[in-house]
């Protein structure tokens, strides 16, 4: 146990105390340090006066008076052991404030002032206050608050969720007051928002490197990806039939977010019909910005081979956008090269330590055509091949594995499952003349050099190590689009035409939320090496001083972002006697600070 702090003559503290009628006195104290017995022990101790527990207010003994008349002819109140001086008008205000509180007298503050703070700290109130009034853009925070925090999202149990925790102003509202502020919300002012949150973002790069607290070649990378929503309105006018992997019988939209690689903001949306597949979205994304006036320059798409083809990149080449993309390898050309090159592929000449993979860059020369002259220029792209060797090893006895068990089923004569036959066809023949199936070698063979394998094609990352750094990093936001539909509900929406816009702004928010946490605990141990400078400057500010060896020991509880604000709700606070603020029960442990520290937040908690 640490020592007791040892306090110069005339400090004094306070506390309180109860006599047999549950009189509750503040009494002032002042310890001094006992060499000989080695611990702290009370010097002096006098009674101060009596405390109003339902209004925190002091009524000061005449003894106490007498011997510290400057306490005398003002109002105190008690608040966090201390006593505090305040005006009549404060303490009519902060009266009316305590009686019209919805909040209860215990409260799980933990989860919600994580979030509130987050949001303030990343400037979203306040970008929402300029497209909505000022109260419906508070509301509005604090039901996205609500939505990440929930279990199920349910906007009809927000009432009975809002006075168990701690928001400030809390203000309850019902299912009617909930619909009617979702119906407020137009596409113009989602397009809105989301430029304010685009060009804060830009500012906050560009404030950086001014700072020399980002490296000077770091771009904005902008994460894009879309999911299907299920609709069982038939209002909408954008539902449609689509390629859902679950529930098929129901009509979808589209919904596709661009993220910030840095902050992890969301700074753009889209709604748009159910049955227009990725890649045919991908323009019309690029389209719908530059028609918004986002300033793409300097900006990074990053996506998923989902978005590739030969002409998406061509408009990109032609619009002079940066983009950095999967590509499927189904692409013959893709093949090709890693059947030619498959010696690369094993080879220490081309292995990268940093990240673990065997690599191949080839440079292609594209046509770019200005869109005002029509004129054409021979523009530089990179293709970066990259194998696993773990993963093609563990791939290719998968496939193995699967041929043996179905040439095994084939020789008995005994019914193969179609999904079992389909993987293994193009590796097994019949021998005409013996009568039995055997595998092709040759097929599985030239298949190996396709397992563990994939490949990036970008006009701007010439290093392959980033590249692969950055296509990485983007399972945080795919990992977050997942959290969007299973943890906020968000695979379904239960709307009509005059919310359904509002619901999904709502969940944009919660999912801004959502990922700004994961980037947090991505970046708190092991950032990105362009940001790692930054990183340090945010763990400054938060005055976290844990090495790297122990920021790397902090985990999310269950890799789950759920079960850690779970595991912080079961610290509970108590109203102050004053009755506008709340106090912790007890101290936080050294485990959950570091977890408050991991999610981006300083352990100093203010309530």
């Amino acid at each position: 146990m640490g020592r007791t702090k040892i306090f110069p003559d005339g400090h004094f503290r306070y506390t309180t105390c109860h006599n047999a009628n549950g009189t509750t006195y503040v009494v002032r104290y002042r310890n001094e340090w006992n060499k000989e017995k080695k611990r702290s022990e009370p010097k002096e101790r006098i009674y101060v006066g009596s405390l109003n527990t339902s209004t925190g207010k002091v009524s000061f003994s005449k003894k106490f008076l007498e011997k510290y008349p400057e306490f005398a002819g003002q109002l105190y109140f008690y608040e966090n052991n201390e006593l505090v001086t305040k005006t009549e008008e404060e303490t009519e205000a902060l009266e009316e404030q305590r009686t019209s509180s919805c909040l209860d007298d215990i409260v799980s503050p933990l989860g919600s002032w994580i979030c509130w703070h987050t949001a303030l700290e990343h400037h979203i109130l306040k970008d929402l206050k300029e497209v909505l009034e000022l109260e419906d853009a508070d509301n509005l925070l604090k039901l996205a608050v609500y939505v990440f925090l929930s279990s199920n999202g349910a906007l009809q149990i927000y009432q009975q969720w809002l006075p168990q925790q701690w928001l400030p102003n809390a203000q309850v509202l019902d299912s009617a007051q909930i619909s009617r502020l979702l119906a407020k919300i137009t596409d113009e002012t989602i397009k809105k928002y989301f430029k304010l949150r685009f060009d804060r973002v830009r500012s906050f790069y560009k404030k950086l490197a001014e700072q020399k607290t980002l490296a000077s070649n770091v771009r904005h990378l902008l994460a894009l990806d879309s999911t299907c929503i299920h609709r069982y309105s038939e209002t909408i006018e954008d539902t449609a039939y689509g390629h859902a992997k679950q529930r098929p019988d129901l009509k979808q939209i589209n919904y596709t977010l661009g993220i910030d690689y840095l902050t992890g903001e969301t700074v753009y949306a889209l709604e748009s019909e159910g049955s227009i597949n990725d890649k045919a979205l991908y323009s019309t994304v690029i389209a719908d910005m530059l028609n918004a006036n986002f300033d793409l320059t300097d900006t990074v798409f990053v996506t998923d081979r989902g978005y590739h083809s030969l002409y998406n990149v061509q408009q990109l080449i032609n619009s002079e956008l940066g983009y950095l993309t999967g590509v499927p390898l189904s692409e013959e050309g893709i093949k090709e090269k890693f059947r030619k090159y498959k010696a690369s592929f094993s080879s220490s000449a081309f292995y990268l330590a940093d990240v673990g993979l065997y690599c191949r860059t080839f440079t292609e020369s594209w046509q770019q055509k200005m869109p005002e002259t029509e004129q054409t220029f021979t523009t530089t792209q990179y293709l970066h091949l990259y194998v696993n060797p773990e993963l093609q090893t563990a791939q290719m006895k998968q496939l193995e594995a699967v041929v043996a068990e179905v040439l095994e089923k084939k020789n008995k004569g005994l019914a193969v499952e179609h999904s079992l036959y389909t993987q293994a066809s193009p590796y097994i023949k019949e021998d005409e003349k013996r009568k039995v199936w055997i595998k092709k070698t040759k097929a599985l063979n030239s298949v190996r050099c396709l397992k563990g394998a994939w490949a990036i094609r970008t006009n701007c990352i010439e290093d392959p190590s980033a590249a692969v750094r950055i296509s990485r990093q983007r399972n945080v936001i795919e990992e977050a689009f997942r959290g969007f539909k299973v943890e906020n509900s968000g695979d379904s929406l239960y709307s009509t035409k005059a919310t359904y816009e509002g619901k999904l702004f709502l969940l944009s928010l919660a999912q801004s939320l959502r990922n700004i946490f994961l980037m947090n605990v991505r970046n708190f141990a092991q950032p990105l090496l362009e940001i790692e400078k930054y990183c340090q400057e945010q763990r400054k500010q938060n005055k976290v001083d844990l090495a790297e060896s122990e920021r790397r020991k902090v985990k999310l509880p269950g890799d789950s972002l759920r079960i850690a604000f779970a595991s912080l709700s079961r610290h509970k606070a108590v109203r102050a006697p004053s009755g506008t603020n709340w106090i912790m029960k007890k101290p936080l442990p050294k485990k959950d600070r570091d977890l408050i520290s991991l999610l981006g937040c300083p352990e100093k908690l203010h309530f």
